[in-house]
């Protein structure tokens, strides 16, 4: 893989074992490519944050930038370490490049009335009518090659905040158009719309189940079809996913959590 620019998401809420985090890459140039990362750390314990810190480290350490991400508000002493303190929307560069970190503060999942009244069209109104922490999550969209998402799966989907972070940013004239409202500027996916994020080339993620491969399995594993079907054909056509799943999270041993982290480390250090 040649360097890039990764978006990295981090989510990892209160429990000590399931937390959520999530991360996003994208290309950023001429020399280098970028990938960002995002986080979602209320607890500074949790496997979630651990599996944060192992991808976004193990890209740095590979030359790629990294920005990281995180939608929950939370203490500073949750922070991966190597990462600067003080804001939960926080850069992480090569190693190369100097850190920086943006003003935002926190992220909220719930779509404002005027986002849900004027779905449709505020994006295409520009940055400046949207919501501050929307307009610089479209602009890491928009910025990254690879988007890489650490979170936990709760009921065999996304949590809720990276659920609503997803309604609010991939809006119309952001990730796609819809050929019936907006006319057809070029080509139309297998889901009906037209893909407006196609500089994105890889989706990682990185996860945790309660259940079983079997039970969940049966019970659809819905957030790994909502990436693989529903937000995969909004990025590039030859766009591919990477999957990483640690099974029947509760009741895993040290070991094991240390071998998913081994795993994680190893996949991320060779993009």
């Amino acid at each position: 893989w040649s360097l890039a620019e990764t978006l990295v998401f981090c989510l990892h809420p209160a429990e000590p074992n399931q937390l959520p985090l999530a991360a996003l890459a994208a290309s950023g140039g001429d020399v280098s490519q970028a990938r960002a990362a995002g986080a979602l750390p209320p607890s500074a314990s949790s496997f979630s944050a651990a599996c944060a810190d192992a991808v976004a480290t193990s890209l740095v350490e590979a030359g790629h930038e990294v920005r990281w991400r995180t939608l929950y508000q939370y203490e500073s002493e949750t922070v991966p370490e190597g990462l600067r303190t003080g804001s939960p929307y926080v850069s992480l560069p090569s190693p190369q490049a100097p850190l920086s970190t943006s003003s935002t503060s926190g992220f909220s999942p719930m779509l404002t009335a005027e986002e849900r009244g004027g779905y449709y069209s505020i994006a295409e109104r520009g940055a400046e009518v949207l919501a501050p922490e929307v307009a610089e999550a479209v602009e890491d969209l928009r910025w990254a090659q690879d988007l890489i998402l650490v979170y936990p799966t709760w009921w065999f989907n996304f949590p809720a905040a990276l659920k609503g972070w997803v309604d609010r940013v991939f809006l119309p004239h952001v990730a796609f158009r819809l050929p019936g409202k907006h006319g057809v500027h070029g080509e139309v996916a297998a889901t009906g719309l037209e893909p407006l994020l196609t500089n994105i080339e890889r989706v990682g993620v990185v996860t945790t189940y309660g259940a079983s491969r079997l039970v969940v399995t049966a019970a659809g594993d819905n957030g790994r079809r909502m990436i693989s079907n529903g937000l995969r054909p909004l990025f590039a056509s030859n766009c591919v996913v990477m999957w990483n799943g640690l099974h029947e999270m509760d009741t895993t041993t040290p070991d094991e959590r240390q071998r998913f982290l081994r795993q994680i480390r190893e996949r991320y250090r060779a993009l």
